[in-house]
């Protein structure tokens, strides 16, 4: 056998099939707007799109935040804007496909995002010693 054939062995058999939850659709949550009344490929287009947003906002935000950043002498807030963008892109995902591994995604990234605005903006004396001591994003110190 030739090297050039030691590929075709590695690929999956033509039966093979995604995992269901990967699958579009199979999310059991479905929003107000009708699936694919406006393209064949993107299940809700209109809450795929709004989605832009989160994807462009966050960079002029980073921008807008630099003086902030320096005052407080921390540059956790842009872990807001960041988690921001993938807030924005799990989104989509989800809205596009209708998986539920989509939704998984979208509501983690909602869930990361909360988890860091609060443990960056509570203050430090209001958390336990040993939290506090371990969490170097704390701005509140």
């Amino acid at each position: 056998m030739s090297s050039g054939d030691d590929h075709v062995n590695r690929l999956p058999p033509a039966s093979w099939e995604l995992p269901h939850h990967l699958h579009r659709g199979s999310s059991e949550i479905d929003w107000c707007e009708s699936n694919y009344a406006v393209s064949t490929t993107i299940a809700e287009f209109v809450n795929t799109f709004s989605n832009v947003l989160f994807i462009i906002i966050p960079p002029l935000l980073i921008i807008l935040f630099q003086q902030y950043a320096k005052r407080t002498k921390s540059k956790a807030i842009y872990v807001i804007w960041l988690l921001l963008i993938v807030v924005g892109m799990a989104s989509a995902y989800f809205h596009a496909t209708l998986s539920f591994a989509g939704q998984m995604l979208d509501e983690l990234a909602i869930l990361w995002l909360i988890c860091a605005g609060v443990s960056l903006w509570i203050p430090a004396r209001y958390l336990p010693y040993l939290t506090s001591r371990y969490l170097p994003l704390q701005m509140n110190r």
